[in-house]
């Protein structure tokens, strides 16, 4: 009686781990079909991505003034940067004070030389 008692409990310890190692069996089956169907599709969704990137790039133009900026912005501390633009304002005022003083100055010597010709 002892024996059978202990075969039982043998046999059903066995079955139990056969029903989890089906279990098991069936987990990883699911689960490779679903890494092969993602496999599978993997390619396309790649193309697809990749399509939809190249269609949102800036145009050229764009890029290469916005890797100036970066590239510029990088360079520079916020108080450079402040500097720069304070320094290309006054070079925008000295320039535009130059072209002034050019246009009268040739109005000045048109009005002598016309003045002359009387």
């Amino acid at each position: 009686m002892f024996g059978s008692k202990k075969k039982k409990a043998i046999e059903e310890a066995l079955e139990s781990v056969e029903s989890s190692v089906d279990e098991q069996k069936k987990q990883v089956s699911a689960h490779i079909a679903d890494l092969e169907t993602f496999i599978a599709k993997a390619p396309e969704e790649h193309k697809s991505k990749l399509r939809e990137h190249l269609q949102t790039i800036p145009a050229p133009e764009e890029l290469a003034i916005r890797q100036r900026e970066n590239a510029f912005a990088a360079r520079l501390s916020k108080g450079e940067l402040r500097n720069e633009r304070r320094q290309q304002s006054n070079s925008a005022f000295l320039l535009l004070l130059l072209l002034v003083t050019i246009a009268s100055l040739s109005l000045w010597i048109f009005k002598i030389i016309s003045e002359s010709w009387r």
